[in-house]
């Protein structure tokens, strides 16, 4: 597994809320710093080699905390400054669902060191992704593309009247 560092102390939810009621503005600021910090980190593990080759890829985040004072759902902010980070740094792609799979959060305290450890987990080259098949009202699988006809002949329906025939 692929790992980047950061050492940052990133703002919480609550903290770039209360900034951004306070100006309007603010909460771009907060995020272009945020994001530089971040990408410093990010660089210096590119210039070590860093780099990754399948997607989508897992993330596993390690955020280490000074207390428990912050509640996880705030601390979690901070993964969309990091996904940003890592697309301006040219790690991933995009931060959509190409490139990113799974996401899981890890909560520890460190006082001495905060930091976020994201650990990188890249799937095998031979592994092919599943084809995503969705269930109907009927409890049986059909393909993608037969719920987008069924949406399109619903739609149809629709500005046609009920009555009408396809």
């Amino acid at each position: 597994m692929k790992k980047i560092i950061i050492y940052e102390d990133l703002p919480s939810h609550n903290q770039y809320t209360g900034a951004i009621r306070k100006n309007r503005y603010k909460g771009g600021s907060i995020k272009r710093s945020i994001e530089f910090k971040i990408a410093k980190w990010i660089n210096e593990e590119k210039e070590k080699g860093f780099r990754l080759n399948n997607f989508p890829v897992n993330l596993h985040l390690h955020w280490y905390c000074k207390d428990r004072r912050t509640d996880p759902d705030n601390i979690t902010l901070g993964i969309k400054f990091i996904l940003d980070a890592l697309q301006k740094c040219g790690v991933i792609g995009n931060d959509d669902w190409k490139h990113v799979g799974e996401i899981h959060h890890y909560f520890h305290v460190d006082p001495e060191n905060v930091r976020v450890e994201i650990e990188f987990d890249e799937p095998q080259v031979n592994q092919k992704p599943k084809k995503q098949r969705f269930n109907n009202d009927k409890n049986h699988s059909i393909t993608r593309r037969a719920v987008e006809q069924k949406r399109k002949d619903t739609k149809a329906i629709q500005k046609n009247g009920r009555n009408a025939r396809l």
